[in-house]
């Protein structure tokens, strides 16, 4: 097969879900019409399906999305953007700011970046909108700041590419979590200039203590969801898999026990949406594990490798151009299916240029997760149409101040490797 092969399967790949074809089924399409030009042997395929999922890293993926479903069936998304309006929403554009807040902690919570956007959307958008506050931008705000949900830790697109690479998760959960402050910090500036220039209104007049207290006590059991999270994993207690189920078996006592808001129809709603969306990743992951066999087997990665060589690029130019490289394919693939599917390569190119392993696997996963904002395949901005009924476009629009926040965050990330390794010197 040669180069070109290679490059009209990814234009049909891009056709298909243009096109509104599943990113699974196109990428098993494609990935079998390359299978039969390269003529590879269906059972090394199988085998190949099979493979791509033994890993513990991969199997804690269903329990740190099941995490995310029952903390939003049992309404602790509700007490978390309570309790940080009790302080926040006295500021002009609060609820901005609270938004912000909500998706930095909903995301150390459970992960996934649509369920973020859902979850501190649903509750939220209705209150800023009948305050005064511009739709569209409010519903571009959850589709920014959901994306943290892919990038601090749990984060789904750090567990795929540990996998691949070998990288300990630990360091990269690290430095997600510095580059997930930043980000934090970048657009709570934001918020701090809209709501100067738009005059937002706050959402209350004078901060209550009493009401503080109460809000951070009815918080405070979730809370611990992190600490196990995290805590477990840096300090080498638990790993990711046994994290994931740790961390699930705390949030149903919570949502049974403690808060008494999970009942057996909400808690088999949980399982049910856990199910369908684990199912969507990991056959993600499958399908851009077989187009990566094509990819390898066609000889594109060594073509790429030897391209590097020739034009003797250095680490900065190769790291501006895998980044530029990451975000264009994530317009149109998942951030998990970018992982799996250019990760081999590039990583092999940045070890022979030097590059630290974990500040490269921030450029790939920060920039897989700048490529998810854009459409045409856009997840956060399709979950914000679930509760907003606003068009893509408008929501893209909404956006945009955030997405510019976030594009000079990355650039930020590659040209400077202290970014992502802040945390852990």
């Amino acid at each position: 097969m040669t180069i070109y092969s290679i490059l009209i399967l990814l234009f049909l790949l891009i056709v298909l879900l243009i096109s509104g074809v599943p990113i699974t089924a196109a990428l098993g399409f494609c990935a079998l019409a390359g299978a039969f030009l390269l003529d590879i042997a269906p059972d090394f395929l199988a085998k190949r399906m099979v493979a791509s999922l033994q890993s513990d890293a991969l199997m804690s993926i269903p329990f740190f999305i099941l995490v995310g479903n029952i903390m939003m069936e049992s309404g602790i998304s509700k007490k978390i953007i309570i309790f940080l309006d009790s302080f926040l929403g006295r500021m002009r554009g609060g609820l901005n700011y609270a938004a912000v807040a909500a998706c930095a902690f909903f995301s150390a919570l459970a992960g996934p970046a649509p369920l973020t956007v859902i979850a501190v959307g649903s509750v939220l958008y209705e209150q800023m909108t009948a305050l005064g506050y511009p739709k569209e931008r409010s519903a571009g705000l959850f589709t920014a700041a959901g994306s943290l949900g892919s990038i601090i830790p749990p984060s789904v697109i750090m567990i795929v590419y540990s996998s691949i690479t070998k990288i300990p998760i630990k360091d990269l959960f690290t430095a997600g979590m510095g580059i997930g402050i930043i980000l934090t910090v970048v657009y709570m500036i934001i918020c701090l200039y809209i709501g100067k220039k738009e005059n937002l209104r706050r959402n209350i007049e004078k901060f209550v203590f009493r009401d503080f207290v109460k809000s951070f006590i009815s918080l405070l059991p979730a809370a611990f969801i992190p600490i196990i999270i995290a805590g477990g994993i840096y300090f080498k207690i638990l790993t990711p898999l046994q994290a994931g189920a740790a961390s699930s078996l705390y949030a149903l006592l919570l949502g049974f026990f403690v808060y008494k808001t999970l009942n057996k129809e909400k808690f088999v709603r949980a399982f049910f949406n856990c199910a369908k969306n684990s199912a969507m990743i990991l056959f993600i992951i499958i399908g851009a594990n077989l187009f990566s066999v094509i990819f390898i087997n066609s000889g594109l990665d060594k073509y790429l490798q030897n391209t590097v060589s020739v034009l003797d690029l250095s680490p900065l130019s190769f790291s501006l151009f895998a980044g530029f490289i990451v975000i264009a394919i994530g317009t149109v693939l998942d951030g998990a299916a970018i992982c799996v599917f250019l990760a081999p390569a590039f990583y092999a190119i940045a070890q022979s240029l030097g590059i630290d392993g974990v500040h490269f696997a921030m450029i790939m996963c920060v920039g897989a997760v700048l490529g998810s904002m854009t459409p045409p395949v856009a997840v956060s901005i399709f979950a914000a149409k679930t509760f907003t009924k606003l068009s893509a476009g408008a929501i893209a629009k909404g956006q945009m101040p955030f997405f510019i926040g976030f594009l000079s965050v990355y650039i930020l990330v590659i040209i400077f490797p202290i970014i992502s390794r802040f945390l852990s010197k």
